[in-house]
């Protein structure tokens, strides 16, 4: 009988404490989407207002009051408005939150796969239309802070230089197997034009470009001046 009530006692403390640690998950888990799901609303918040105002003229307290939440809360969430520029802009350039450099991306990836030469081009259109028509807005909004700011000018000038690196792989993929008209290194130079957000911004926001024009631009632009 003792036996019998010392091994119910443990399958029932046991039953418990699994509980315990399964409730405690489950909250923990609870937790941490709501505070993405706080630090999102954060993001796209600061993003409307310094695409409206600019950086310097956006505050805090403008963010927090466009966010639905106390400053405390943005401040609890990024630490400093920076953080929230640097954030907004990140994750415009990759598309959402998740902890994937753009180059490891699955539709990245798949344009260094594509055999076909001139099918890498098309997909390398396709890629920088889609990063542009989201990020481009943003990374202007950057580059203006950059002016006036010394933690954003450094953020800015290290992206330049991620770009740099970015639009040479972009050549030597772009050439692989088959080569190009024109040097590797000369073909990166040409991306980092073409592929740039104040060329983008040039022909959709002051020329009315759709963005499918940009994209058959840059595509045939590829094609006819850097493909055999």
């Amino acid at each position: 009988m003792e036996l019998y009530w010392i091994e119910w006692y443990s399958n029932d403390m046991s039953r418990a404490v699994k509980g315990v640690a399964a409730k405690r998950s489950y909250d923990s888990t609870k937790r941490q989407a709501q505070a993405r799901s706080t630090r999102a609303a954060i993001r796209d918040a600061a993003t409307l207002l310094f695409l409206d105002r600019g950086y310097a003229a956006t505050t805090i307290q403008a963010i927090a009051d466009e966010a639905g939440v106390a400053p405390q809360t943005v401040y609890a969430a990024f630490k400093t408005k920076f953080a929230v520029l640097k954030e907004a802009l990140e994750v415009s350039i990759v598309g959402d939150d998740e902890p994937i450099p753009l180059m490891e991306r699955d539709d990245i990836l798949s344009i260094y796969a594509e055999p076909d030469q001139h099918e890498r081009a098309r997909m390398q259109a396709r890629a920088i239309r889609e990063i542009q028509q989201r990020a481009a807005p943003m990374s202007l909004v950057a580059r203006d802070a950059a002016a006036a700011d010394p933690e954003v000018a450094a953020f800015w000038a290290l992206g330049k230089e991620q770009r740099r690196m970015g639009m040479a792989e972009a050549a030597r993929g772009l050439a692989g197997d088959d080569g190009l008209r024109i040097p590797v290194d000369e073909a990166a130079d040409v991306l980092w034009v073409i592929f740039s957000p104040d060329v983008f911004m040039q022909f959709t926001r002051d020329k009315g470009w759709s963005v499918e024009r940009y994209e058959a631009w840059v595509r045939d632009t590829l094609e006819r001046t850097m493909l055999p």
